[in-house]
């Protein structure tokens, strides 16, 4: 692998903790409820940044620099965006919702580097 990049960016912790255990969930795409994000493409709130189990509450990075796990092969500079069954990033296609950009490329289940966009609804054909 070439350059590596892991500054934590700007991180949202949580006031109520998760219901339901995010432990084997850090560095993947969550809602703002720290759960994994939803259906392939919709877009997430940010990246899990530690691994929380019930009761204790989550840090999610929502701008900034952040670790991910890739869902597929991904390329430096590609769009990304949310894989709906793992919460791994991948690369935006079509009308996806784009929640951030790669800046280092990885295999599928490699960790990356990648810039966190706060979603704005922002579509990879936009």
């Amino acid at each position: 692998m070439g350059r590596q990049v892991y500054e934590k960016g700007v991180v949202m912790v949580t006031t109520d903790p998760v219901a339901v255990s995010q432990a084997a969930n850090q560095y993947k795409c969550v809602d703002v409820d720290g759960e994994l994000a939803g259906s392939t493409g919709t877009g997430a709130y940010g990246i899990l940044q530690n691994s929380p189990v019930v009761g204790e509450v989550s840090e999610v990075a929502v701008g900034g620099i952040s670790k991910a796990i890739a869902g597929a092969t991904v390329t430096a500079g590609a769009y990304l965006t949310n894989e709906g069954t793992t919460g791994h990033v991948i690369p935006a296609t079509g009308t996806n919702r784009i929640i951030g950009r790669a800046v280092t490329a990885g295999a599928d289940t490699e960790l990356i580097s990648m810039l966190v966009i706060p979603h704005g609804g922002i579509n990879a054909a936009a």
